[in-house]
């Protein structure tokens, strides 16, 4: 089966469709090994540890985006391998074998898991944090900090795991009540990782931090008004629980049946000495709900946390096993069981294959290096201001967005004044307007150019300029006397 994930993973490598936001985390880990800093030289809207990250390992071997996947493949593969000795610890090594099922063949996690995002890193760093806590036989030292200093860094990459810390921390406590010495490490442990995972705003402006990590995702909600907020939600939910992964909650529903008529009873023996389970549970129904507070969230944000559910219903799995026997009742479970293999599988070839999601042959990825080349044939190395609503090309073609544009479509907003574009680190329709017109604008993206005519009342003069100094090349119109 581990061999099924790491030929999944490669698979999704070539073969993934591309992302947009893919573009975008690459361009940041360039700026962020240029010298620039996140928030006050360019907008993001995610806490700063993947960009250096990646940046650190990409920028010296050359970059790219083949790279890149490579390095969220590696980062995957690892979480996988972190949490098989978990699922043995928690669900025997025949609930080691189940969650190696569900992850393994839910082609839908892993081809998101491969893209150039944050879902890798944060995946890894919990899974590796959930290792030193359930699954770590070494000093007790090494494994309260390895713990808190992993989830740390987790919620340094997305902040929204930052529950985990605490869920963690309690789970510590609880745990080693009788060691003294290991609650006053846990506790110091807690108190230094906090600060940690705020660090970086006393390197930046902290109310642009706020927003772009916090900020903005409140925008979308306020945006959208309560209604549209909520039936986006209710979509999301079914696409997740019901598409993507429903032999999962199907597992897990049915343990819930087991456990629901004595559920007072198992939460204060849950407070009163955690056990392995209680603690993946609290993460996950954690994180599940706190991914669907964002105001514009989606069924990848919560493959972060999915090898611990996957975990969840290994452990659910074997209950339902041995409750199966205990009543005398394994050819009805036997059922079961071919029926959720079949679902899984089904759930795995149609995301992976019919839909498109996981892999989709031939690859896309190309089609930009090929834009790419002639984006570094038609453009000068410094200086080339570009107007693009796509970021993967500039960074594989080594060449500079317009201050703004870093953040594709996110920061192209054309009504704000000049004042706010400056401040929020965005790109208004009048400075667009004047790169074009002055002929500053090197090259010009033919979907950037569509989106400002239709959003912009006085494109008149862009038009003309358009016509009469540029001319267009795969997809981008070029400035006739520029070149490398």
């Amino acid at each position: 089966m581990v061999c099924v994930v790491v030929a999944a993973h490669i698979v999704s490598w070539i073969y993934a469709p591309y992302n947009g936001d893919e573009g975008i985390y690459l361009y940041a880990s360039r700026l962020v090994m240029e010298g620039k800093l996140l928030y006050r030289d360019t907008f993001f809207h995610q806490y700063p540890l993947m960009p250096y990250f990646y940046g650190s390992v990409l920028e010296p071997l050359g970059g790219g985006l083949y790279l890149g996947r490579l390095l969220s493949v590696v980062l995957s593969v690892s979480a996988f391998l972190l949490l098989l000795p978990v699922a043995r610890a928690v669900a025997g090594e025949g609930g080691a074998a189940a969650y190696a099922i569900l992850f393994g063949l839910n082609f839908w996690a892993i081809s998101n898991l491969v893209r150039v995002k944050h879902y890798a890193l944060t995946a890894f760093l919990l899974s590796l944090g959930t290792f030193f806590l359930l699954a770590y036989s070494g000093r007790k030292s090494v494994k309260i900090v390895g713990t808190l200093l992993a989830f740390a860094l987790a919620a340094s990459t997305r902040i929204s795991t930052l529950p985990v810390v605490f869920i963690a921390c309690v789970y510590l406590l609880r745990r080693e009540r009788d060691d003294p010495s290991a609650v006053r490490l846990t506790r110091a442990t807690f108190a230094c990782s906090l600060p940690l995972i705020f660090a970086y705003g006393l390197f930046v402006p902290f109310s642009q931090m706020l927003y772009g990590t916090i900020g903005y995702a409140v925008s979308n909600y306020e945006r959208r008004g309560l209604y549209r907020y909520f039936t986006w939600q209710l979509r999301v939910f079914r696409g997740l629980v019901i598409f993507r992964i429903p032999s999962m909650a199907i597992i897990l529903l049915l343990r819930l049946r087991q456990i629901a008529p004595q559920w007072r009873d198992r939460i204060r023996s849950a407070w009163s000495a955690p056990s392995p389970a209680a603690f993946l549970a609290a993460v996950s129904v954690t994180l599940f709900i706190v991914h669907f507070y964002v105001g514009h969230v989606h069924e990848d944000y919560h493959v972060n946390y999915l090898g611990l559910v996957a975990i969840l219903g290994a452990q659910a799995f074997r209950k339902l096993a041995e409750e199966a026997r205990r009543k005398n009742r394994v050819l009805a479970f036997s059922y079961l069981s071919l029926f959720l293999a079949a679902l899984t599988i089904f759930t795995g070839v149609r995301y992976g294959f019919f839909k498109k999601d996981a892999f989709q042959i031939p690859s896309t990825l190309p089609a930009y290096y090929a834009q790419a080349d002639v984006l570094a044939r038609r453009t000068s190395p410094r200086g080339a201001e570009i107007l693009g609503l796509t970021p993967i090309v500039p960074y594989l073609a080594h060449r500079e967005l317009a201050h703004g544009m870093e953040y594709g479509v996110d920061t192209y907003r054309p009504d704000v004044s000049d004042e706010e574009a400056r401040a929020g680190n965005f790109m208004n329709a009048a400075q667009a307007e004047r790169l074009i017109v002055s002929r500053r604008a090197q090259a010009v993206e033919e979907k950037f150019l569509v989106r400002y005519l239709r959003e912009s009342d006085s494109g008149g003069a862009v038009t003309a300029a358009i016509r009469e100094s540029y001319e267009k090349e795969m997809g981008y119109y070029f400035l006739r006397s520029a070149g490398p």
